[in-house]
């Protein structure tokens, strides 16, 4: 929270990087207090146009206990709302915990898959995921990538979408699946991990065979230590 570095600012670093054959890897996170859907919208338009960024994560704010941002949210201020105090959802990627001005849940998890494809659909950016990954690594990844875009199209079509591309931290991805993707009507907001009055789709939920997945850095404590 309150970083106010000009986007020039990463667009020179990433500049040096790439001059002298550093690997950088920028994280980028919505979902804190102000933002709209089109401050992400600009976020993308800026990634999807800086040549110089090659490699990006595409985060959602987490309202760890202890920070400010936990703080507001409890409270409900600057428009933040905490919808679920299961630890085991507050996860930076597939999953959202906060509602945000107008932006739930759910839009927050759309609008970071919107930014994965946004970002990893730039040809430019095709040979640094294959250096970092590898050739069957990288090609899973830009494969992951198109299934992804063609279930948004699916999705506006009516039809609807099992599952979902998320980064897991480190620049890796695994899927996200449903048909967890149920109501929430009935759900306290206090305790459970949906939405409370709402009929949108809940959290998601990772299906079974992305457990063994290692969980990003940070993403092993509890609420009284978030950091393990």
């Amino acid at each position: 929270m309150k970083k106010q570095v000009p986007l020039e600012h990463y667009v020179k670093a990433n500049g040096i990087c790439n001059k002298y054959g550093v690997e950088a890897l920028n994280s980028v996170m919505i979902g804190l207090p102000g933002e709209t859907r089109d401050t992400v919208m600009a976020t993308l338009t800026f990634l999807r146009n800086a040549r110089e960024v090659k490699q990006a994560n595409f985060a959602i704010a987490v309202p760890y206990p202890g920070t400010e941002f936990h703080d507001l949210a409890v409270k409900g201020d600057k428009g933040v709302k905490l919808m679920t105090k299961d630890f085991s959802e507050y996860r930076r990627y597939g999953s959202a915990v906060t509602t945000v001005g107008d932006l739930s849940p759910r839009d927050l998890i759309d609008l970071q898959n919107e930014g994965f494809v946004s970002i990893y659909s730039a040809p430019w950016r095709w040979i640094p995921m294959l250096q970092k990954h590898g050739v069957i690594g990288g090609t899973l990844m830009l494969i992951r990538v198109a299934r992804l875009l063609s279930q948004k199209l699916f999705k506006r079509s009516g039809k609807q979408v099992g599952e979902q591309l998320v980064s897991l931290g480190d620049g890796g991805f695994s899927i996200v699946e449903g048909p967890e993707l149920t109501t929430a009507a009935g759900f306290s907001g206090s305790t459970g991990s949906g939405v409370q009055g709402t009929a949108a789709m809940p959290l998601l939920q990772i299906a079974s065979r992305s457990r063994s997945t290692p969980a990003p850095a940070g993403h092993y404590g509890t609420p009284g230590s978030p950091n393990g």
